[in-house]
């Protein structure tokens, strides 16, 4: 399964005017000459769902730069299950969660597309940590009837802050290539921290 992402809605590109939603297509959707178009356009987020026989549970899911388990260790288990348990069943409901958390990473493939490679692999500790912060908020935002806590929004905000400077090349992901003119990966680590940024250009004058 193949599921593109417009960062303007009714972009075309192959016949097909894309949302800005997350939209689902068959594998078989496009041709492999269309395919290469569409992964190198940077209005455009594409990412390959996983082989759903290879998935637990038979779901299919975008890789992930978090999941269930580290959201576990950021938030009580009863907090988890009110924000994600639609049917009453008192348990966390993983598909929402899920859910959550790829509409988390689209939103940051968003920023990333055009810069680097997306869906980022490995998946560094900040892509994690900003991935964790949106998909809370995502959760609490289908329920209305629950006050989100300002840490949550906060946090949220600032993920997108954060986002908004890497798209604009005013911070880095740390160790990991950005694309090259052919939309390959270029070799070069940049880094991040303490306000200050390093590229190897930069250090050679130091």
């Amino acid at each position: 399964m193949i599921i593109i992402t417009s960062k303007i809605e009714g972009f075309r590109r192959c016949g097909v005017a894309h949302p800005t939603t997350p939209t689902e297509y068959p594998d078989d959707r496009f041709n492999e000459k269309q395919l290469a178009i569409l992964e190198k356009e940077p209005m455009l987020v594409l990412k390959r769902a996983a082989d759903p026989e290879k998935k637990k549970d038979g779901k299919a899911y975008p890789m992930a730069y978090s999941d269930l388990s580290v959201l576990r260790q950021r938030m009580p288990e009863q907090t988890l299950i009110d924000l994600s348990d639609d049917s009453g069943a008192g348990a966390v409901d993983q598909e929402v969660v899920d859910r959550a958390v790829a509409d988390a990473d689209t939103e940051i493939d968003s920023y990333l597309a055009g810069r680097y490679p997306v869906p980022v692999e490995p998946v560094p500790a900040l892509l994690q940590r900003l991935s964790l912060d949106l998909a809370i908020e995502i959760l609490y935002g289908r329920r209305p009837d629950l006050d989100m806590p300002e840490a949550v929004s906060r946090a949220a905000k600032n993920a997108r802050a954060l986002l908004a400077r890497i798209a604009a090349k005013d911070a880095h992901l740390p160790s990991v290539a950005e694309m090259d003119n052919s939309g390959g990966a270029a070799a070069g680590a940049m880094f991040i921290g303490s306000g200050r940024l390093f590229s190897r250009e930069k250090l050679k004058g130091m």
